[in-house]
């Protein structure tokens, strides 16, 4: 047969009374009659019913099929659940502070590993779309908290919040990876997601408020409208993504002097 195979030692394997329906398998994977009492090899039409009696053989700890299913299977706790080199996992806070492609790091771990202004992966799991994924660059010297800053803009993107998720980062040391995250994963790069149709940097609620108490006074953008987030999209699709990223980034230091210096204190949007 011409497929490879990927066999994982399974632990319980020692523990099951009956590992008949192992050999089975072993053996039609390599070709072989499956009896000693026979030389005949199964047929490939005859693939799918052996496959589905084999998934439905009563084993000690279940069927094959019900210890495939769930988090806690081999394929999730082995091949799946492994730890990879120079990652880490952390809680996700805001920071508005933030432009919409940097991240905040505790600052003993941007001085161990040494990644002052470098990309780093971020992923929020599950993944379920391709916009879980993002590169952001470490925003030296790092902070005291023992915990991930990120930008407001992307959290829609990541379909993440700030009650309490987690995040795994991974580290890129090497430099042609530092490209591909520089190009590839940057919102900066690549502002565009089409799971979202549409730019994968959304507006904040801080900064809904101020775009509503203050339209007339936004000067710098070249179009707007009542919804911030057509906005965002008619930049996109009109200036390209580079001056759309730094629309949307003059847009938040915009709402941060606002709401700063000005000093809005209001209960609803109608006082202000």
């Amino acid at each position: 047969m011409d497929q490879d195979f990927l066999v994982l030692p399974d632990p319980i394997f020692w523990q099951v009374v009956s590992t008949l329906v192992y050999e089975k398998i072993m053996k039609f994977v390599q070709g072989l009659p499956m009896t000693s009492r026979t030389q005949t090899v199964q047929s490939p039409s005859k693939v799918g019913l052996f496959y589905k009696q084999i998934l439905e053989t009563p084993l000690n700890y279940g069927s094959l099929q019900r210890r495939s299913c769930g988090k806690s299977t081999l394929i999730r706790q082995v091949a799946f659940g492994k730890r990879c080199i120079l990652s880490m996992r952390g809680m996700i806070v805001p920071d508005a502070s933030l432009r919409p492609n940097q991240i905040q790091l505790p600052a003993h771990v941007v001085k161990k590993f040494n990644i002052h202004n470098q990309w780093i992966i971020l992923n929020r799991m599950p993944s379920l779309q391709p916009g879980n994924f993002i590169a952001l660059k470490v925003h030296s010297p790092g902070w005291e908290y023992d915990c991930f800053g990120i930008p407001l803009e992307v959290v829609q993107a990541m379909n993440a919040d700030f009650d309490g998720d987690e995040c795994n980062l991974y580290l890129v040391p090497n430099a042609l990876s530092q490209a591909e995250c520089a190009t590839i994963l940057n919102p900066e790069s690549q502002l565009g997601c089409f799971v979202m149709q549409g730019p994968k940097l959304t507006p904040t609620q801080d900064m809904l408020v101020v775009y509503f108490a203050k339209f007339n006074d936004i000067q710098f953008l070249p179009y707007k409208q009542s919804d911030l987030s057509k906005t965002f999209q008619v930049l996109y699709d009109c200036y390209g993504l580079q001056q759309a990223f730094e629309y949307i980034d003059q847009l938040r230091q915009f709402y941060l002097e606002v709401l700063q210096r000005q000093m809005c204190f209001a209960l609803t949007l109608q006082e202000m």
